[in-house]
């Protein structure tokens, strides 16, 4: 009996087919694949909405550098300039009120649970203290060893800081009696003190490149650590849920560490020196901003991950910044320009407020 032989062409053209559709079949997997990884990795900006210039608010008799502080609960926006306070309503944009201080007042600080502004002055080492109302000033009063230094108010300690910049080293004042309860040696001049929701207090030592942690009871000194990633400017911001601390270096990065381990998880190129650093923690956003005259903003992808969501065009020589945590504006102060010469050194400023509604 003889044998059906298969002709040499059709077994090449079975083979062919049969090659072809493994193909295809790995085709369509590495095609659902990339359809996936792309649904899941435009999840975390399915809410985002691009910011934009809502408004210019000018401050008249207003000067760079100025300093932000919040008092979300009368919905006011203090900016220190010199020797003025100036008073933003934020919830209509307008200037609303205006005061002047004692020469040498540099920086603030609120307590709501007390009701009470801090203002300290440099020149005369004292403490201006007001109702954040009625905007009354209840008292001066004289701190010992005062020179000059940030504010920051702690609620979870309920503590008033005052860090001072020349002597190195921190004041715990009583926010109730205004009265120094303790002085503690840091290893440098700390800038950009943020806080935690179990009592500590984290800053940048710049001129060691470190980042420490104190406890904001005692005031001890606890872990210091080196900010890998490149030399801190000195702006830093907090994510409390997630435990998280985002430091700008002036190689144009952002460094994410964890606050418990120190490690660090990520470093994000951001493309300009960062200035100010703000984290959001409704939104999860990220606000950078730098004097070449952008904000960049950027979104967690998952917790070691984070991408650029926008660069937010502002205007060169830009300074502090804060973000409305009821409306989501951003604002910034920034100087006006010299109309005959377009200097920036001794420029008045405004108020640029941003939105994405």
């Amino acid at each position: 009996m003889n044998e059906t032989k298969t002709s040499p062409f059709f077994i090449y053209l079975s083979d062919t087919i049969d090659f072809m559709e493994k193909i295809l079949q790995i085709l369509s997997v590495f095609v659902l694949l990339v359809l996936v990884i792309k649904i899941f990795a435009k999840k975390p900006d399915k809410d985002f909405k691009e910011y934009y210039l809502f408004k210019r608010i000018v401050i008249n008799e207003g000067f760079l550098p100025v300093h932000f502080a919040l008092n979300t609960d009368n919905r006011h926006l203090f900016i220190l300039s010199q020797t003025k306070v100036f008073l933003i309503d934020m919830d209509t944009d307008e200037m609303k009120e205006q005061f002047s201080l004692a020469p040498g007042t540099k920086s603030m600080a609120v307590a709501h649970k007390w009701n009470r502004g801090f203002f300290s002055n440099a020149e005369a080492a004292s403490l201006i203290v007001i109702d954040l109302k009625s905007l009354i000033i209840l008292e001066t009063r004289p701190v010992s060893g005062f020179e000059d230094g940030i504010l920051f108010f702690e609620p979870f300690s309920d503590q008033l800081f005052i860090f001072n910049r020349y002597k190195n080293c921190v004041l715990i004042i009583d926010p109730d009696k205004s009265t120094i309860k303790r002085s503690i040696l840091l290893p440098g001049k700390l800038s950009c003190p943020v806080a935690d929701e179990t009592g500590n207090l984290y800053g940048i030592i710049k001129d060691e490149n470190l980042i420490i942690e104190i406890d904001a009871f005692s005031g001890r000194v606890g872990r210091q650590w080196f900010i890998e990633c490149g030399q801190g400017t000195g702006c830093v911001a907090i994510d409390k849920r997630n435990e998280l601390l985002f430091t700008g270096c002036s190689n144009k990065k952002l460094g994410v560490f964890e606050c418990k381990t120190a490690r660090l998880l990520c470093v994000v190129e951001l493309g300009e020196v960062p200035d100010n650093v703000v984290f959001e923690p409704e939104t999860g956003l990220i606000f950078v901003s730098n004097v070449s005259g952008t904000i960049t903003i950027l979104s967690r992808v998952k917790r070691d991950e984070y991408k650029i969501v926008q660069h937010l065009q502002t205007e060169k020589g830009s300074g502090d910044m804060a973000v409305d945590s009821i409306t989501k504006k951003i604002y910034l102060a920034t100087p006006i320009p010299d109309p005959n010469t377009g200097d920036l050194a001794s420029a008045a400023c405004r108020l640029l407020v941003f939105s994405n509604e």
